[in-house]
């Protein structure tokens, strides 16, 4: 009897330890799910940023399609996009309507953004 009794308990200390790395996993696990959410929340916020750019370098541009404000349409249009932290692809004018693109990089991909801004319609 002594022979069983012992190898129940060797087998019970076999398992002593299992909850300490069950623990260590699932916190592994939360960590790991928490930077892939990080990580795609700062792609939100980026994207934000570079839309606001957009609307701010097609703003810019407008104004000085409608002479609201002295210069050159895209010039005008380009330091807008750069003051706020992104750089301008292209920029076209259809009279007083500027449209823009603007990008920035993430992660070492391309954030791009179009914005369209003139006289209202109508």
């Amino acid at each position: 009897m002594t022979t069983s009794g012992s190898t129940a308990a060797r087998s019970l200390g076999d398992a002593r330890g299992s909850g300490t790395v069950l623990a260590i996993a699932l916190i592994g696990a939360v960590v790991a799910l928490a930077l892939v959410a990080a990580s795609v929340l700062g792609g939100l916020v980026v994207r934000q940023q570079v839309s606001a750019a957009a609307d701010a370098a097609a703003l810019a541009g407008a104004d000085v399609a409608m002479g609201a404000v002295a210069g050159v349409v895209c010039d005008a249009a380009a330091r807008a996009a750069e003051a706020n932290a992104a750089a301008m692809n292209g920029c076209s004018v259809d009279g007083e309507t500027v449209t823009v693109e603007v990008s920035s990089m993430w992660m070492g991909m391309p954030v791009r953004a179009r914005s369209r801004a003139g006289p209202a319609p109508g």
